[in-house]
């Protein structure tokens, strides 16, 4: 395909630029080293695309060593020492502290590589000493090292990776080691973090068979007809929703012009329309649902730009509109937040100031009241710039959950207590040396949704912003900081300008995955190597396979001058197990892509919250066999943990609803996705 062949010339021309390293012996034991290499900015990384013949995977079962070193600095400018400091060995036996020796460095190389380990403070370094062979070595279009003279390619005996780079290391006839230069061809190994390649390396030490991704390993079907409708007035957003209850997934389209359910049928392969069957008469500017009224169904809850209003679902599955009475400023959001001691579905409003909690009545009533009770001149958040929608998740692992508000210079964090309410907010990152916040969305348009990007059971945050996309990291103690550093190609092939994003597993490899769609340009699917580094995903791009949608004008088709879309959505609509893909133009054509099936059939735990049981949202983590899968945030209908498999087998999930025990349960996936309801 195209795709493939622009990736070839771009490897090629890469490979081309290249120059051969000098060569050098390997040695036992590591006694030494000096780093006295070409040490350049120390900016970001230079990039690379994602080398299939040398992941993390070769790079740690070809070591014959790996050692997490701590790296000082001493002395006056111009005079530092450096010393290594062996902290333990992760493969191989852990050889003695070393003296760092500059002494043959070139001045602007010593600062920068003396200011590159200031930078890195008491943070981990990485040193990789084996026999290196890159999988598929002969084929110039990629590979590691320089030619050599007989054709073949030499990879370097040993690397450092520090912070985010890599440098790598040739030893000299005396038995002393020299880190010889910045090392890019590494990055197509690993992009990311040297905490999140420790973490790695781990994994591929204790897994049977481990896998590090080079390519997504999923594409769309090959279909004619895409299209599905065209929507009449503005979109505001798409919702897979479940809303029967019985794992068959609707699709909702927000209208300003009336709001449209669609269905799919298996007989026809087609979406039908259902909107005037279930008599919904909705026109949402922002919408949420879940069991308002506690009759064992799923409503709606949607706000046209005026006023709130209900569409409570009767026993024959019809809708019927109940007004609220509820009188709200501009609604950026809503969210479903179980209240009170059985956790009704009440529901969070955010503003363009202080979020609002509507809390039900036994009458069917909400009452109204803001987050925290402050008079509004007093509020802390109004110095932080404009407010974005609110995430409710359990963010700090207690089972309960709690609000992130994203703001423009920062974000605040109100942390849900155990016997109900919410703490006073409190600055969720840290501040520069003049106080500043050291995240925030920046200016214009900002929006973000939870997602566990490095696995480790805390729910990370990723944004879309007129500026950039971004990763908020979670490092416990109800802080985030800035990793789009540290997260691989999305760090520069994502576009700024976003409209929207989710967390997704388009693959179903239980990594997470980030769909975005854009105001301007053709949506984005990055696919999870692991541990928050993510790659372009080339094989579903739909401008690089030329699938973006098309004008039908008489017998031609078309590009179009405008390629944004209204909003997009990720889900398994058709029940295969393969997440599909749903794009509303700005025209309000709506557009499916549907994911092929592959080799094998795809295999998930859908894990949900039935309308009958608590609204949550509630965390909820999985593993297959020793791999934690991470985590997903679990609201009524519309948020699904999905959590793919590559096989067949056992699959352990773990959740804990606020005030129950932590419910812990085994269950086995076969020959087709597997739903699981998540009770107290």
């Amino acid at each position: 395909m195209r795709a493939e062949k622009d990736n070839a010339i771009e490897r090629k021309k890469r490979h081309q630029s290249r120059r051969p390293r000098r060569g050098g012996t390997p040695h036992r034991m590591l006694r030494g080293f000096i780093l006295a290499g070409l040490v350049l900015a120390i900016g970001r990384p230079a990039h690379a695309l994602i080398n299939p013949g040398f992941t993390p995977v070769h790079l740690t079962q070809q070591s014959h060593l790996v050692v997490q070193l701590k790296l000082s600095v001493a002395g006056p400018k111009g005079k530092e020492k450096i010393t290594a400091q062996v902290v333990k060995a992760l493969k191989g036996t852990a050889p003695k502290a070393a003296l760092i020796d500059m002494s043959e460095m070139r001045k602007e190389e010593a600062e920068a590589f003396v200011g590159q380990v200031r930078e890195n403070g008491d943070g981990p370094v990485l040193l990789f000493f084996g026999k290196y062979e890159e999988e598929g070595g002969g084929d110039d279009m990629g590979g590691m090292g320089g030619l050599e003279a007989g054709g073949g390619r030499r990879i370097p005996p040993a690397f450092v990776h520090i912070i985010d780079r890599w440098l790598s290391v040739r030893n000299d006839k005396g038995g002393k080691w020299f880190v010889e230069a910045i090392d890019t061809d590494m990055q197509a190994t690993w992009a990311g973090s040297t905490k999140m390649l420790i973490r790695c390396v781990k994994y591929v030490q204790s897994a049977t068979n481990p896998a590090v991704p080079s390519k997504t390993g999923a594409a769309w079907e090959e279909e004619e007809e895409r299209k599905i409708a065209k929507m009449a007035g503005k979109v505001h957003g798409a919702l897979a929703v479940d809303v029967k209850g019985n794992g068959r997934s609707y699709l909702h389209i927000l209208c300003e012009g009336g709001d449209r359910l669609f269905l799919y049928d298996k007989k026809a392969k087609k979406f039908g329309d259902v909107t005037g069957s279930l008599k919904l008469g909705a026109k949402s500017r922002v919408a949420a649902w879940a069991d308002f009224d506690r009759n064992g169904t799923f409503d709606l809850a949607s706000w046209d730009g005026k006023a709130l209003t209900l569409w409570l679902q009767q026993k024959d599955g019809a809708f019927l509109r109940k007004a609220t009475g509820v009188k709200l400023p501009v609604c950026t959001g809503l969210s479903v937040l179980g209240v009170g001691a059985t956790m009704r579905a009440g529901l969070l409003v955010s503003t363009k100031h202080i979020p609002l909690l509507l809390t039900p009545g036994e009458d069917g009533t909400f009452s109204c009241a803001p987050i925290e009770g402050v008079a509004a001149g007093k509020w802390k958040g109004s110095a932080l710039g404009e407010a974005r929608p609110c995430v409710v998740a359990d963010f700090d692992r207690d089972s309960v959950a709690d609000i992130v508000q994203p703001f423009a210079a920062g974000v605040f964090l109100y942390r849900g207590r155990k016997g109900g309410g919410f703490e006073p907010a409190s600055l969720a990152c840290d501040v520069d040396q003049k106080g500043r916040p050291l995240i925030g969305t920046g200016k214009g348009f900002g929006r973000a949704n939870a997602g566990d990007f490095d696995h480790d059971g805390k729910l990370d945050l990723f944004l879309v912003t007129e500026e950039c996309c971004q990763i908020w990291g979670n490092v416990g103690g109800g802080k985030f900081v800035d990793t789009l550093r540290f997260s691989g190609e999305l760090a520069y092939i994502s576009k700024g300008d976003g409209r929207s994003a989710m967390t997704v597993d388009i693959n179903n490899d239980g990594r997470q995955d980030v769909f975005i769609t854009y105001f301007t340009r053709p949506p984005h699917l990055f696919f999870n190597r692991g541990f928050r580094s993510f790659g372009h995903s080339h094989a579903m791009d739909l401008e690089e396979h030329e699938l973006f949608p098309k004008l039908k004008k008489g017998d031609q088709d078309e590009e179009r001058d405008k390629k944004g879309q209204q909003a997009g959505v990720v889900h398994d609509f058709d029940g295969d197990g393969g997440q599909d893909m749903i794009i509303v133009l700005d025209d309000g054509e709506v557009w499916v892509y549907w994911r092929e099936y592959g080799a094998s059939e795809p295999l998930a735990v859908r894990a949900v919250l039935p309308a009958s049981g608590p609204a949550g949202p509630v965390r909820v983590m999985a593993w297959s066999k020793k791999r934690l899968l991470g985590a997903w945030s679990v609201s009524p209908a519309t948020s699904e943990a999905f959590f793919g498999l590559f096989e067949q087998g056992p699959c352990k999930l773990k959740w804990q609803f606020p005030g129950g025990k932590v419910r812990r349960k085994t269950v086995v996936v076969e020959n087709k996705p597997l739903r699981v309801e998540l009770t107290p």
